[in-house]
């Protein structure tokens, strides 16, 4: 029976990771990765759907030209070009990604792995079953997209986030079920393409997971842009019309559709794991872990999706760094640190967000200062002609500490570094406004924000 220090079971983000990390770290490592390496994020979300969005948003300028004074005789895209190069992209990182875990030396197994105890794995590929003994084991087997009620994706008319991804034109007309991260990008994408786009969110706003007014406020902006968003809708039924969709609201319309894309959230892949035979529990579908990411099971941890952090590639990936790091030195081991997640959204006007939002906090009766600051006071802004938008900073009352903050507009996804690093270092407001942001650019919004709050020195109880 082969022997490792650390056996993983899944090759996403998280189990690559924590495989690289281990191997490097002296830990012999086996890797079991049953379809391909990089997981869902590189091969059928986070790099694919942004490389989509990205050439949309490069779309979205060239029809701005003239506004820049570029004269452009006429312009158009090429589905099929974009998707070639969306392949492309895959492709190369996921051979980058074969080529590290070869570097470091790492055993990958291409098969599926199944508990037996806390300590053995069997490994069952298509030549063979074995079992494996590890020290430590790390649960990183993902999600995927969960299905409407009676209605299974059948890659044509009802349509999951990956069967999206490889559709061979750009729909007519195109239904958005779920108005959360998943939903708004690719109505987006496809509206900058377009295609004429419903959203139906069963909750009262867009991203409901969000700061309230940022789903308000993207719902503004979708319906500006010609996009159509019913939210507070519920769906009673799907059913096909010929050779399209329709979608039956309880309010009694209905909405018709070339494809319906169903976008109401994600299942943890934890079936079929022998997670009972190692003493794992779960919460619903979802593996229980401590602070530490260990499960019921000593020795037998678990990251990324299966759990019950937010389902993010970087929650993944700093999730399995964290796990070897404990595992190699458990005199200075370190929690998660789940105070300090960023989640970005990549459509248009793009969003994103770290910390509490203001809700939370109060809710567990925090009290909290709020500075907002719109995108238009800053001169990048204007540069750039993306004026939609704005910057909210959260500070405990108590004693200025930075807990929370969003973005929408501009590049969200850029600036919310800038916050991620104050609320992970857990800075005050007063050390962010005393800080020297570069001029001009996007980010220096958040020490603008920061010298707005502390002009109300009483705000600060060690002011």
């Amino acid at each position: 029976m082969p022997k490792f220090d650390l056996a993983i079971i899944g090759g996403g983000p998280g189990g690559c990771q924590a495989a690289i990390s281990g191997q490097l770290r002296g830990l012999k490592t086996v890797l079991i990765e049953k379809k391909e390496l990089g997981g869902v994020c590189l091969n059928q979300g986070c790099i694919p759907t942004k490389t989509l969005l990205s050439i949309a948003k490069f779309f979205d300028r060239v029809k701005k030209a003239n506004s820049f004074g570029i004269a452009l005789p006429s312009y158009s895209y090429d589905f099929r070009t974009m998707q070639t190069r969306k392949d492309e992209v895959v492709t190369g990182l996921h051979q980058a990604m074969a080529d590290q875990l070869k570097r470091a030396g790492v055993r990958v197994l291409k098969g599926t792995g199944r508990l037996i105890n806390g300590n053995k794995v069997q490994v069952t590929t298509k030549d063979y079953v074995d079992e494996i003994e590890a020290r430590s084991i790390i649960i990183s087997t993902g999600s995927r997209p969960k299905a409407f009620p009676n209605v299974p994706f059948d890659g044509r008319l009802f349509l999951s986030s990956d069967d999206i991804l490889n559709l061979s034109r750009v729909p007519e007309r195109l239904i958005v079920m779920g108005g959360g991260v998943t939903g708004v990008e690719f109505a987006s994408l496809f509206h900058s393409l377009g295609t004429q786009v419903t959203i139906v969110e069963l909750l009262d706003r867009l991203i409901p997971t969000e700061d309230s007014e940022l789903g308000k406020r993207l719902e503004t902006s979708f319906k500006r842009r010609g996009i159509s968003v019913h939210t507070g809708a519920k769906v009673t039924g799907i059913a096909k019309a010929g050779s399209s969709v329709s979608v039956q609201l309880q309010s009694g319309e209905k909405i018709q559709g070339d494809h319906v894309l169903i976008a109401i959230g994600r299942l943890r892949n934890t079936e079929d794991l022998g997670l009972e035979k190692a003493g794992v529990e779960r919460t619903g579908d979802a593996v229980r872990v401590d602070d530490y990411l260990e499960t019921t099971a000593k020795n037998v941890y678990a990251v990324g999706d299966v759990t019950t952090l937010p389902q993010l590639a970087h929650v993944a990936s700093f999730g399995g760094q964290l796990v070897v790091e404990n595992l190699v030195s458990p005199e200075g081991k370190r929690p998660f640190p789940k105070h300090a997640i960023p989640n970005c959204i990549f459509c248009d006007p793009a969003v994103a967000s770290v910390g509490w939002s203001r809700a939370e906090a109060e809710h567990e009766g925090r009290s909290v200062k709020e500075v907002k600051l719109p995108l238009s006071a800053q001169g990048k802004a204007h540069v750039e002609r993306e004026l939609e938008g704005f910057v909210k900073l959260l500070a405990d009352l108590r004693d200025g500490t930075v807990i929370g903050g969003c973005v929408m507009g501009g590049e969200a996804s850029e600036v919310i570094g800038v916050l991620t690093l104050a609320v992970s270092a857990r800075m005050k407001i007063d050390e962010l406004a005393h800080t020297i942001f570069a001029h001009p650019t996007y980010h220096e919004i958040i020490g603008d924000a920061a010298r707005l709050g502390i002009l109300t020195p009483s705000v600060f109880s060690d002011r």
